[in-house]
């Protein structure tokens, strides 16, 4: 029995109707609207970053992650910005701003503090605009207390925010703390500036006051766990199972016939990249440049020293052509694209660098995708209102070769039809909808079927055969009543037909082995698994 005893709350406005109906639209223009897409240089950028932070000889430094069961603390909002800590002698509340990169999973919070003793008040996430939205997570008297000393390092780990899936826009929630994991804090110490981090290194480390509250949320931490579905970088074995990247260092194992367990790995924050590597070896990868692997010899996990503390891993994968594995890094200023030997102990490869462009509005920063295709890799980078950059890497041509067209259009929606070219959905759908494929990497495109309103995931699972998600209808009062379809093409976008309706919402298709086994991962913890091509679903893992 799993019990959300607590709820965040929206301000400003606070109706169900503005929720509902008017808010997603508000939302985006306060994104995007004012000096949202004004370009900023990575120094502007670094002042948040953890690398920037000075104490004075009466402060310490507390260090916390957020981190969430499922891709969003709210309906509106992928992290948390504002922490506030109270101070339990005089009572004031300070705040702590997130440092972590827009991409990042988790929110990050290090900061200075006055020696003394604390709790958690509260986090919230704001966007103003045309108006203001926030929305606002109580933490008082549930958390454990800390204490803050001068020139000491209290390393409160990751606090998990575990937020109910279903309604898809349920405000429930309970807090949890996860175990002390060891790679989670060496990560974030490489991040502090070198003289700070060598004064914490020489203290002892302080943390979470010891008590019944730390106890009951351990417990909680650990009843909570399993409710994740990210189901990030799926990564299909040749038994049939698959592996997905899940909250709280997990990583979800599906077997062939639909049984579902966990393997933890030495980290607290969401594996979102993996790989299995020619000899059975397994890459995972997260934020705060950690990076893992498990050789088979030993079964344990041990880390690879990556260049750049501040990165994210977007990416593991075979290097085509080579024995090699192709590591991609979306850092706080520039891409980077390393090859990392199966063997221990050897050092790092570059394969290419390109800078990253950063805006006033980190949503808007440029983001990186990789699509694998036969013996090809292409990197492309993009974001709204930015130019497409493409890299492409053959085993035929082993080299990074730009080949941008200077497109605008975001390269998230792109996808591989595994003969190496790319394809996606383009127009606008009051004005109708139709599918494109490249054969030079995004260079031209060639226009083939229509389908209006096919804006959901795009998944091809061979060269002919692929599926896309439709919107049906938007129901103005419950997003649970939201219709959507699945549409299938057999000659490669040329033509699509009605396949089937999944009953969930939003979340990706995902390959399941074939053409005909196909599966759903729904936002609101629903995984649906199709074996004959999309007509009829069954609902094989729900989630509270």
């Amino acid at each position: 029995m799993f019990n959300f005893t607590r709820q965040a709350t929206v301000k400003n406005p606070r109706s169900s109707l503005f929720r509902l109906m008017i808010a997603p639209w508000l939302t985006v223009s306060l994104l995007l609207s004012g000096c949202a897409i004004a370009p900023i240089s990575p120094e502007e950028r670094a002042k948040n970053a953890p690398g920037s932070l000075q104490l004075t000889s009466a402060q310490g430094v507390v260090s916390l992650k957020i981190t969430s069961n499922r891709a969003r603390v709210s309906t509106y909002f992928s992290q948390w910005s504002k922490l506030w800590v109270k101070n339990l002698e005089t009572s004031g509340l300070t705040s702590l701003s997130n440092r972590s990169d827009s991409i990042e999973n988790h929110s990050l919070f290090v900061g200075a503090l006055l020696a003394g003793t604390y709790e958690i008040h509260s986090v919230e996430s704001s966007a103003s605009g045309m108006a203001t939205l926030t929305n606002f997570a109580d933490a008082s008297d549930v958390l454990p207390g800390f204490a803050v000393a001068a020139g000491q390092l209290t390393d409160l780990g990751t606090i998990a925010f575990m937020r109910k899936h279903y309604p898809v826009d349920s405000r429930e929630f309970q807090w949890g703390i996860a175990p002390e994991a060891s790679f989670d804090r060496q990560a974030i110490l490489r991040r502090l500036n070198p003289v700070l981090r060598d004064q914490l290194s020489v203290r002892p480390v302080l943390g979470w006051s010891d008590g019944d509250r730390l106890r009951a949320r351990r417990k909680t931490h650990d009843q909570f766990l399993g409710l994740t579905m990210r189901a990030a970088s799926p990564v299909l074995q040749p038994d049939g199972s698959a592996l997905f990247g899940e909250s709280f260092g997990q990583i979800a194992v599906r077997s062939a016939q639909g049984t579902w367990s966990f393997l933890q790995t030495p980290t607290s924050q969401p594996i979102r990249s993996l790989h299995v590597g020619r000899g059975g070896e397994l890459y995972a990868g997260s934020d705060n440049g950690l990076l893992m692997v498990r050789r088979t010899a030993t079964g344990s996990w041990e880390s690879i020293a990556l260049p750049a503390d501040d990165s994210s891993v977007i990416h593991v994968g075979p290097l085509p052509g080579s024995a090699d594995v192709l590591v991609v890094l979306q850092t706080s200023d520039r891409f980077l694209g390393l090859s990392v030997d199966a063997a221990p102990n050897r050092p790092l490869k570059e394969q290419f660098s390109k800078p990253r462009a950063l805006f006033s509005n980190p949503m808007n920063d440029v983001r990186g995708y990789v699509l694998e295709a036969s013996s090809q890799v292409l990197f492309a980078m993009g974001a709204f209102q930015s130019k497409t950059e493409v890299l492409k890497y053959s085993g035929t041509d082993p080299i990074w070769r730009d080949v941008s067209s200077g497109d605008e259009n975001v390269p998230s929606n792109w996808a591989s039809l595994n003969d190496g070219s790319v394809g996606r959905f383009a127009g606008i759908p009051m004005t109708g909808m139709y599918f494109m494929t490249s054969q030079d990497n995004g260079k031209s495109w060639e226009r083939r079927g229509d389908l209006n309103w096919a804006n959901g995931s795009l998944l091809f699972v061979s060269e002919k055969v692929g599926y896309v998600i439709r919107l049906d209808s938007r129901a103005a009062f419950d997003p649970e009543l939201i219709e959507q379809s699945v549409w299938r093409t057999n000659d490669a976008g040329h033509t699509w037909s009605l396949a089937g309706s999944p009953k969930t919402i939003g979340g990706a298709l995902v390959a399941l082995g074939g053409t005909e086994k196909i599966g759903y991962v729904g936002l609101n913890g629903r995984f649906m698994v199709s074996v004959d091509g999309g007509k009829t679903w069954r609902a094989e893992r729900v989630l509270p």
